[in-house]
């Protein structure tokens, strides 16, 4: 891993990736096909993955800075509005007047379970010109997730110019192009997050520990594949480790439970713990994320992280 860079002090993290409304419903069971289920509640919440990662890691006292675009409608300025209560910095934040602002349909049973439906709309940069090049260069960690592979590797290329550390979270839409679509971007980045079943759709067939080594060999040097109740599988190195779970107080919904490990685990990290503490502090994040509704409600703060780690002694050693 390469060194921090500490010699602008404006923005910690630069997040690259999407910010969305969702649309959510909570309904007793999820339907089969052609059958209705009557919605108990129907809220709307700021959401999209990279917009959840940025409010996280807000929210855990790091100065952040979202780069995507949204539309200029009422769903925008929501969304824009709710990144400054945060305290995410928008400079990077383009304003697309001509397109409407990204939005989610969720479905959420009372076990957490959930489907997910996109319903379009302008969220991430579109262009490597789009990006802005000083604050790539000049912060601590780059965090890339739901973006263009192209704005991605000029993104990854630019903060790799600068000393600036990557993290590349792809998510499901980037998974589905392929491992070969995706090894010019994971042979220039430090360390690649991805869920199990992202990672079984990139390297199908294979045990996990010879999984991990695979993917290791396209470039990251780091590589985390969470696991759900299962906790984290962790390579650094080469080296091979397991991070379980923390159990939590309740599961309301799951939703944005990727993207609060990623904002726990940067956390870890830039405070200065080793990996394996930081995907801890990442799985207890999550734990406590998905104790409530909406992708951002329950993401805490530093105190409420601390406490939580503190007095829950669930923790399945």
């Amino acid at each position: 891993m390469k060194q921090i860079k500490k010699t602008w002090d404006s923005v910690h993290v630069v997040i690259l990736g999407a910010a969305a409304i969702d649309i959510t419903v909570l309904v007793s069971r999820l339907p089969q096909p052609d059958e209705i289920v009557l919605a108990k509640s129907c809220q709307r919440y700021p959401g999209g993955s990279g917009g959840n990662v940025a409010v996280g890691l807000a929210r855990l006292g790091h100065r952040v800075a979202f780069a995507g675009k949204v539309g200029a409608d009422e769903e925008g300025s929501f969304l824009l509005k709710s990144f400054v209560e945060e305290g995410v910095n928008t400079d990077a934040v383009i304003i697309d007047p001509h397109r409407r602002t990204a939005s989610c349909f969720i479905a959420i049973d009372e076990k957490g379970n959930r489907v997910i439906f996109a319903l379009g709309g302008v969220a991430p940069l579109e262009k490597a010109s789009e990006l802005n090049v000083m604050m790539l260069q000049n912060c601590h960690l780059l965090y890339i997730g739901d973006t263009y592979i192209d704005v991605a590797l000029a993104a990854a290329a630019l903060a790799r110019q600068g000393g600036v550390p990557v993290i590349f979270s792809p998510g499901g839409l980037l998974v589905s192009l392929g491992i070969s679509a995706l090894k010019p971007l994971l042979s220039i980045v430090d360390v690649l997050i991805l869920s199990q079943r992202e990672a079984e759709m990139l390297i199908p067939d294979i045990p996990l520990t010879q999984r991990l080594s695979n993917l290791k060999q396209h470039g990251p040097q780091i590589i985390i594949e969470t696991r759900g109740s299962e906790g984290v599988a962790l390579m650094v190195k080469g080296q091979y480790s397991k991070v379980p779970a923390w159990r939590p107080e309740r599961i309301c919904d799951t939703t944005g439970a990727g993207d609060a490990f990623s904002a726990g685990l940067m956390h870890g990290y830039l405070t200065g713990y080793s990996w394996y503490e930081a995907a801890k502090i990442g799985c207890a994040t999550a734990a406590i994320k998905i104790a409530h509704f909406g992708a951002r409600n329950g993401l805490p703060n530093s105190s409420e992280l601390q406490e939580f780690i503190t007095h829950h002694s669930s923790y399945q050693q």
